[in-house]
C-alpha cells in the first residue's frame, strides 16, 4: 500500500495546485484591471491550469483502478461496486485527453527549458 499512499498524496497535491491556479486564472480574466499582467500571466495560469487538470485526471482514474481492482483479496465494498468503479477507473484514465497531451509535450519541454549536461 506504499504506492497508495504516495499517489493519494499526490492526487492532493494536484488538486490543490488545480484549484490554485482556477482561481488565478478567474481573477485575472474577471477581476483584475492590470492590462499588463493579464497578458504576460493570465496565458501562463492557463497554461498550468490545463496540465495540473490532466495530470488530476489520470491519477484520479489509476488510484481509482488501484483501489477498486475486483482481483483484490481485501474488498471495500461489494464485488459488484468494486467492479463498477474500477470499470469507471479504466473508462476515465482512456477517456482523457491524450491527444492534446501528446500535441502539448513537445510545448511543455521548450517551456521549462530544460537542459541536459
Amino acid at each position: 500500500m506504499y504506492i497508495l499512499d504516495i499517489l493519494v498524496y499526490f492526487v492532493v497535491f494536484i488538486k490543490i495546485c488545480f484549484m490554485i491556479f482556477i482561481f488565478s486564472d478567474l481573477y485575472f480574466k474577471h477581476v483584475s484591471k492590470d492590462e499588463d499582467s493579464k497578458a504576460k500571466i493570465g496565458p501562463k495560469v492557463e497554461y498550468w491550469r490545463e496540465r495540473t487538470e490532466f495530470v488530476f485526471k489520470v491519477a484520479m482514474a489509476l488510484m481509482l483502478i488501484i483501489i477498486f481492482n475486483p482481483r483484490q483479496k481485501k474488498l471495500l465494498l461489494t464485488k459488484e461496486r468494486c467492479l463498477l468503479i474500477f470499470i469507471y477507473g479504466i473508462i476515465l484514465f482512456f477517456s482523457a485527453d491524450w491527444q492534446w497531451f501528446f500535441q502539448n509535450i513537445p510545448n511543455f519541454w521548450k517551456s521549462t527549458k530544460v537542459t541536459t549536461k
